[in-house]
């Protein structure tokens, strides 16, 4: 699961809608990316987790079935 990174972020991007963002950013990590994924609000921030655990969830089926074959 992303756990929230408390630091502060320059100027970056929100990785969903792509809206600069200066101001105090949602930074979240998982443990399989180095670098904290960045948002302006907690609407963009749900929008990704969605298709985050959706496609953790594939991963996860994808290996289940080819040890089962």
């Amino acid at each position: 699961m992303p756990f929230e990174v408390k630091g502060k972020a320059r100027v970056a991007r929100c990785a969903v809608c792509g809206r600069i963002v200066r101001e105090e950013a949602l930074q979240f990590k998982t443990c399989c990316m180095n670098k904290p994924v960045v948002f302006c609000s907690r609407k963009c921030m749900r929008v990704w987790e969605s298709k985050w655990l959706r496609s953790q969830e594939q991963i996860r089926v994808g290996r289940l079935r080819k040890g089962l074959v």
